[in-house]
């Protein structure tokens, strides 16, 4: 009895290092490596959204200023 209870005991730690150094060498890695694939994917749409914004913004003070024209323009005209 004494004998089954050493190896139930020894046995349970070492099972416990194989499933977490399988986690480790095969499956921990490649969930960081696809965490940085989507952050990278995140900060490239980041920076596309940006882009439209600035242009979206430009666009924006061009109709602005036109819109102001047209109204002094009818103004002036009264």
């Amino acid at each position: 009895m004494e004998w089954s209870l050493l190896l139930v005991l020894l046995i349970c730690p070492l099972m416990m290092l194989f499933m977490h150094g399988s986690h480790k060498g095969h499956g921990g890695g490649n969930h960081h490596k696809q965490a940085s694939g989507v952050e990278k994917d995140q900060r490239c749409k980041v920076k596309q959204l940006e882009e439209e914004i600035k242009i979206l913004k430009e666009q924006n003070e061009s109709l602005q200023k036109k819109v102001d024209v047209s109204q002094s323009t009818i103004n002036n005209t009264k």
